[in-house]
Order: structure tokens, then sequence, then C-alpha cells
């Protein structure tokens, strides 16, 4: 096995990643234990939750975007994984932590 790429994710821990191919592209949904940090593509303090790369270039993943999870540490907080679902042309993701359709649109 070989690192051929890498993202600090924004220093939230990664639980549960799920990669998808979407058109041309594959994208990891990458859930988080619970904390509160910085998300620099926000300038705000948000809850860990989800964060979502382009990783079809493996060398240089993508950082698209990050959904706040539920607020909490550890395991009391952030969020877990379900299954994507394509409906053309938008896609949802399906995050039990949100408890809520998440169409990608909105944050990408």
């Amino acid at each position: 096995m070989e690192l051929v790429g890498y993202s600090d994710l924004q220093g939230r821990s990664a639980y549960q990643p799920l990669v998808r191919k979407q058109g041309s592209r594959w994208i990891a949904y990458i859930g988080h234990h619970g904390d509160h940090l910085l998300n620099p593509l926000s300038g705000r303090q948000e809850d860990s939750g989800t964060s979502i790369l382009d990783v079809t270039d493996p060398k240089q993943p993508k950082y698209l975007s990050h959904i706040p999870g539920e607020p909490g540490k550890a395991e009391a907080g952030g969020a877990q994984m379900g299954e994507a679902v394509v409906i053309a042309p938008a896609v949802v993701v399906k995050i039990a932590a949100i408890g809520r359709d998440v169409f990608l649109d909105e944050f990408f």
C-alpha cells in the first residue's frame, strides 16, 4: 500500500468514509466524530459533521464542503454516513445526524 494523497479534513477525525462515483468524478463523504472546529471555507466555528471531497485525482483531493453535524464531543456528536442516492440531475445524500435529505447543490 502506498500513500498517494492527503487531506487534513480541517483537523477533524475521520469516521465512516463513503466514496461514490458521481458522473465523471469520485466524491468522498467523510463523517466525523463530534467536535467544534474552524471551517476555513466559511470562516466560522462549526460542529464536526460531514466533509465532502472530490477524490477523482487521489494525488490532489479537493475539499468541497463541510456540513455541520450534531453538537457534542467524540461519539456524542458528529455524523454517520448513509447511502448516496442519485436523483438526476441532483444528488441526495442521506445523513442521519442532520435528519433530512441534503441536496449537494446547497454546498457546491
